[in-house]
């Protein structure tokens, strides 16, 4: 009796032993689970960005989700979500591109981000969240930073750099003065000499695009070289006031800020209308042909010359409005519009008249009659480019015209200052000494230390070695207890 019950105690010990290391083994066998050996971004800016993923698995890899993003202001900050089509298997090797021209331009400075989900028969899992900074890599980038606000160029010296940001900074206050808002969080300004390597830094852009604000970022990109001090004069406080009145209508109730009132106010923030301009809108009001305020709305013509007069006929209506009611109640029409209200509710919530009365108001108020003749009723208006990767469909990037064709633009031997090569292989994403807002932490894009190295384990489930293990140990326990039962019948 002394063996049996020794013999049942050894079993049983036996038991609990196995039943120990079936579990405390489970994460070290657990290695043969879904295993990531690369995991990279390459961006070919400003065409596309391919994202890349090489796993294996002892079972096959069923189904892969592509999660990825940028670091806009956005109602939805989810993303997008892609499906990738591959053949299922053991070892998989995928490419996905992300073709800008179809989803709209992300601007240099913003910052991306992308994650893996893996599917097999036990399960999903994901990678850990990826992000690099998307900037144009074509050319080698200058930086200075003050306050809130970041300079990056590629043609001119220091010098360059410092008058931008002063310039930047000096603006900002004074936009502060004539509107009463500010400016919140940080600024990107990127800049490049001509109007064409800004058009070409963008895949959807007007002809006359000269400079273009993303209020959804707080990143600017403007067309400007050493030595155009008056040009910067302009774009500058034009753009900034994009970014500002961009804030401050921002919204994810539906109301949508009419460009006539975004560009008017940016054109305010320029200074005082000059002469030519003016000029313009005046033979447009006694021929009778100028568009009625409310077809401005949604955009402004596609062509260079019914631009500029869509940009001084609503610098013109804001100009009536803030001399007229003063900025404060400007302050409260973008917080109408901030809280939901339409352009047409929030006139009347805050002066008593629609975008139309507005419109006959400021007619009158030039001496002119109270509406456009029939010739001008006509629409004449093209949708403001709308990035649609994430968020509301009312984030929209500003386009402003370029300077006018008779001023000269200095040619980059005039500014005897050594142009770096543009020329740089395409490469994949790696931390840039760039100091600009968001600048991810992370690492190496490519290989960021927060992923597991090649080889390691991101899929947690048994493998089959658990499986053996627990069938030994019970065979083996029933083994035990039979040949007890044996010897106790003396068998």
């Amino acid at each position: 009796m002394v063996i049996i019950r020794t013999r049942s105690r050894l079993a049983i010990l036996i038991g609990l032993f196995l039943a120990v290391v079936f579990f405390s083994s489970r994460p070290a066998i657990a290695q043969g689970g879904i295993q990531i050996t690369s995991n990279r971004a390459v961006p070919e800016f400003p065409e596309k960005i391919t994202f890349h993923l090489a796993a294996h698995n002892y079972r096959p890899i069923k189904r892969i989700t592509l999660a990825y993003g940028t670091n806009i202001r956005a109602c939805q900050t989810g993303g997008s979500i892609k499906n990738i089509q591959f053949d299922p298997g053991v070892e998989i090797d995928v490419d996905w591109e992300w073709e800008l021209k179809r989803s709209g331009s992300v601007p240099p400075g913003a910052v991306v981000w992308w994650q893996w989900t893996l599917t097999d028969s036990g399960g999903s899992r994901s990678t850990e969240r990826q992000e690099f900074l998307y900037i144009d890599q074509r050319h080698e980038w200058q930086s200075l930073s003050r306050e809130n606000i970041t300079v990056n160029w590629f043609e001119g010296d220091s010098s360059f750099g410092q008058n931008t940001l002063t310039t930047s900074l000096d603006e900002l206050d004074r936009l502060s003065d004539r509107i009463g808002l500010s400016l919140d969080g940080e600024v990107q300004f990127w800049i490049y000499p001509t109007s064409a390597e800004v058009k070409d830094a963008l895949v959807i852009s007007h002809d006359w695009t000269g400079a273009v604000a993303f209020p959804n970022y707080n990143i600017m990109i403007l067309s400007l070289a050493p030595g155009e001090e008056e040009w910067a004069a302009e774009v500058i406080p034009h753009e900034l006031a994009h970014l500002v009145v961009g804030l401050a209508a921002f919204n994810c109730r539906g109301g949508q800020l009419p460009v006539w009132l975004s560009e008017g106010l940016s054109v305010i923030a320029e200074g005082p209308a000059e002469e030519e301009t003016l000029d313009r809108i005046e033979k447009a009001l006694q021929k009778g042909d100028l568009p009625p305020l409310r077809t401005l709305n949604n955009g402004f013509s596609a062509y260079g010359g019914g631009a500029r007069l869509a940009y001084t006929q609503s610098g013109e209506v804001v100009r009536f409005l803030l001399d007229e009611y003063g900025p404060e109640l400007i302050r409260s029409l973008l917080s109408a519009i901030g809280n939901g209200l339409t352009i047409d509710r929030a006139l009347e919530q805050v002066y008593g008249f629609d975008t139309d009365r507005l419109d006959a108001l400021w007619r009158v108020n030039q001496g002119y009659a109270p509406t456009a003749t029939p010739d001008a009723i006509v629409s004449i208006s093209t949708q403001v480019p709308t990035l649609s990767l994430v968020g509301p469909a009312n984030v929209t990037q500003t386009a402003t015209p370029a300077k006018a064709t008779n001023k000269v633009r200095p040619s980059a031997s005039d500014t005897n200052t050594p142009i770096p090569s543009t020329k740089t292989p395409t490469k994949e994403v790696t931390p840039t000494s760039i100091a600009v807002v968001s600048q991810p932490t992370q690492g190496d894009a490519t290989t960021d230390p927060s992923l597991p190295a090649s080889g390691a384990v991101v899929n947690n489930q048994p493998t089959p070695i658990i499986f053996w293990a627990l069938g030994f140990s019970i065979i083996l326990i029933i083994l035990i207890s039979v040949r007890l039962i044996l010897i106790r019948k003396g068998v």
